[in-house]
């Protein structure tokens, strides 16, 4: 309840028996479609909730949870996976890939208002993969877009301080925290979420 939101944190693989998810989706043992149906499913369960403002539903995601979220606010996965139910009213998502793999993640038929933070330094979800779909959403006043040009993959993750490896899209990456973007990042989203009223 700290800053006023409820939260409810999706589990999308234990319960299916999966320990991870490879963001290429070569190998994924859960699909995106199958992501953005949990995310609508979450959203029918909170309307089912009477404590819950129906109105300010929200889905917020770190990386590949970025992706499913962003995913979810498009018009054509709600029409082949929503199964008209009901959708949040906006969308977060922190340092995921626009098109990854030969996948649109955040794509050109987002129809609800989305929040995209990314780093400059990111190799594993590469700002370039969003320019060209950012601008156009932009234009269009659907999405909230902030690039932290120094900022790597992961930069409010703490306990990673320093880890490398090699990502999914074959990128040597390390991952820095970064203290004040991980404050930074969390009072936009806040500020984004409050907006709606």
């Amino acid at each position: 309840m700290k800053n006023g939101f409820n939260v409810l944190a999706m589990d999308h693989l234990s319960s299916r028996g999966e320990t991870g998810n490879n963001c290429i989706g070569r190998g994924r043992p859960v699909s995106i479609a199958r992501l953005v149906a949990d995310v609508y499913d979450a959203t029918a369960f909170l309307h089912g909730q009477h404590s819950v403002d129906t109105s300010k539903i929200f889905t917020l995601g770190f990386s590949m949870g970025a992706m499913t979220s962003g995913a979810a606010a498009s018009a054509s996965m709600y029409r082949y996976h929503g199964d008209k139910k009901p959708r949040p009213r906006a969308f977060a998502g922190l340092y995921g890939g626009c098109r990854y793999g030969g996948t649109s993640y955040l794509d050109y038929d987002v129809n609800l208002p989305v929040l995209w933070l990314m780093g400059g330094k990111d190799g594993e979800a590469p700002v370039k993969s969003c320019h060209s779909v950012a601008k156009k959403l932009t234009e269009k006043g659907l999405l909230t877009y902030h690039e932290y040009p120094d900022a790597t993959h992961c930069w409010d993750c703490f306990d990673l301080n320093g880890f490398s490896k090699t990502a999914a899209n074959g990128v040597a990456v390390t991952y820095h925290y970064d203290h004040a973007l991980a404050r930074d990042s969390e009072r936009r989203v806040l500020e984004f979420f409050s907006s709606f009223k």
